[in-house]
């Protein structure tokens, strides 16, 4: 092989080493954008499931307003409803205080009654206080903070959104755990690395 040779063969590979880097650019730079997409789903998603729990509240609160029921009355049934209520599995809601003491919480009934204040998370966010200061600030928001999934002992990611409803001093919340989000993100990734795979070997 002369120089000439040689040196098509290089610019060849030079070629061949610049479209694949580039190609893993672009995955890479589309699995981030799904990332942030599904991420930003996930936080809609949320927020419009806590938004459809607060209506619960609502409900009860008019019919203290007509006289239908009292207000200790209304307060329990909504506790109970919002109890109640799951989806994606073992997600739920929580209904917290101002000061901030529990209302209700489904999975950990012991906190039922407890001010929270000084509680915090590994990361050292008193969480509850978070939620106050949001809710206090804007009437609601997303809060980003550790907290164990059901079943677990150990706290992992979690973002929640909390609204508050200043008539009966209650905020309401639920959230997402990241790593389910992480989880689903890895399968996806895992199936694009595998057609991708399959593409470059035809």
């Amino acid at each position: 092989m002369n120089f000439r040779e040689l040196k098509i063969k290089a610019r060849l590979q030079l070629v061949l080493v610049i479209i694949v880097i580039s190609m893993v650019l672009i995955v890479s730079f589309l699995l981030s954008q799904f990332k942030s997409s599904l991420l930003e789903q996930k936080y809609s998603k949320t927020q419009s499931l806590v938004e459809s729990a607060y209506s619960v509240i609502e409900h009860y609160d008019k019919k203290v307003s007509t006289g239908e029921l009292s207000l200790d009355e209304a307060q329990n049934k909504a506790k109970n409803q919002i109890k109640a209520l799951r989806y994606e599995g073992d997600n739920y809601f929580w209904i917290n205080d101002y000061t901030p003491t529990m209302i209700m919480h489904p999975i950990k009934p012991q906190l039922d009654g407890k001010n929270l204040s000084q509680t915090k998370d590994p990361a050292g966010t008193f969480l509850f206080n978070e939620f106050v200061k949001v809710v206090t600030s804007g009437g609601k928001g997303f809060v980003p903070y550790m907290w164990p999934k059901p079943g677990h002992d150990d706290p992992v990611e979690k973002i929640s959104f909390v609204k508050g409803f200043k008539k009966w001093d209650w905020i309401i919340g639920s959230g997402i755990y990241l790593d389910d989000v992480n989880q689903e993100f890895s399968k996806i990734t895992y199936m694009a690395c595998l057609l991708y795979t399959s593409d470059a070997a035809d």
